[in-house]
């Protein structure tokens, strides 16, 4: 619309029957002044249906029931005269349990979404967060998460807590991450080159690698060395005195026109694994056992009954390779080749590709 947009957030997890809250949010598309204000007072005046339900855009927090056995939510945004301007339809999930407890977030992007799982009602009116003392402003909630926003301005470490009801449910430390992208020039030529500078702050004492995600919003205007989107890597060891990380990417220019990039903060996540083949040579012998369900075949074609065999390994004189021999009632069942893969576990994604 020229005179801005309206966002509604939405919980991502939204199941036929819920009882949830989004956030309705006018953004003028001028900067400030008295076209901001007037654009203010247009956007105001349009209304937000939700479930069957209008509103007026200005009403900020909107609490509603999904119907059951909808497939999906409707979002329908009407002019002043309640004429249809808009509709988007938001997905459902399949039927699910609230988690079995509270799990806050150990770090999240400044001015980002704070993502809150655990038991709540669904009605934000009632529900609570606070970070380093002040409270933060609420965006959605489900029976299942709770989603706030994060400070915009301090970095760093600070205590959270999580209050539903009146009482104190989950506290801990989550830890403000800001991201600052920066260039000396912001509109390209096409064939033109400049430097994209990413800056990282609040990063200190960290202790794991970080995934930092670029996105090219705009590759028909300017390419981004090293593809249009890509994961980076805040390391512990390359993190400033000050808790500052830096990088730089090169931007060249397709055509003339302005360009955005956004940036996303991925979180530690759960325990992965990745396996390579080991340069080493072997030596000796391992014994194992191994029980086989079903009939099977060595690569020379024996045949492998169901039932349990002893295996000796032995190394083969080869990088990474070995020599399998299968024995069963004291007598000898087949012979294999194998390879032996190295197994690491990591936390991210910036472990698993070094592994």
């Amino acid at each position: 619309m020229p005179a801005g947009s309206i966002y509604v957030n939405l919980p991502d997890d939204l199941l036929p029957g819920d009882t949830a809250s989004a956030t309705v949010n006018p953004v003028p598309a001028a900067a400030g002044g008295r076209d901001q204000a007037r654009q203010r007072r247009e956007l105001n005046s349009y209304l937000v249906e939700l479930d069957g339900q209008r509103a007026p855009a200005s009403q900020p927090v909107r609490t509603f029931t999904v119907p059951a056995g909808a497939p999906r939510l409707a979002v329908v945004l009407f002019d002043p005269r309640g004429r249809p301007a808009g509709e988007v339809n938001a997905p459902l999930g399949a039927a699910a349990l609230p988690p079995p407890s509270y799990r806050l977030p150990a770090l999240g992007q400044s001015g980002g979404p704070v993502r809150i799982t655990g038991a709540f009602d669904g009605d934000l009116s009632d529900s609570s967060v606070k970070i380093g003392g002040k409270p933060a402003q609420p965006m959605a909630e489900s029976p299942r998460q709770l989603v706030v926003r994060g400070p915009q301005e301090e970095v760093g470490p600070a205590p959270m807590e999580v209050s539903e009801r009146g009482q104190v449910v989950a506290r801990g430390t989550y830890r403000n991450v800001g991201v600052r992208l920066s260039a000396p020039t912001t509109n390209l030529l096409s064939g033109q080159h400049t430097t994209l500078t990413i800056t990282v702050t609040g990063v200190e004492a960290l202790r794991e690698a970080l995934p930092l995600r670029l996105a090219n919003k705009s590759p028909d205007v300017v390419h981004m060395e090293g593809g249009e989107e890509q994961t980076l890597c805040v390391r512990p060891d390359d993190i400033g005195p000050s808790g500052t990380w830096t990088k730089t990417r090169g931007l060249t220019g397709v055509r003339a026109g302005g360009f955005s990039i956004g940036t996303e903060l991925g979180q530690p996540g759960p325990q992965a694994e990745s396996s390579s083949p080991t340069e080493a040579i072997l030596h000796g012998e391992l014994l194992e056992r191994l029980a086989l369900d079903r009939p099977a075949r060595t690569a020379a074609g024996d045949a492998l009954s169901p039932g349990a065999y002893q295996i000796v390994v032995r190394g083969a004189g080869e990088h990474g390779r070995v020599r399998l021999l299968l024995w069963r009632d004291g007598k000898a069942a087949g012979t294999l080749d194998g390879a032996v893969l190295e197994r690491r576990t990591a936390r991210t994604i910036c472990d698993v590709r070094d592994a």
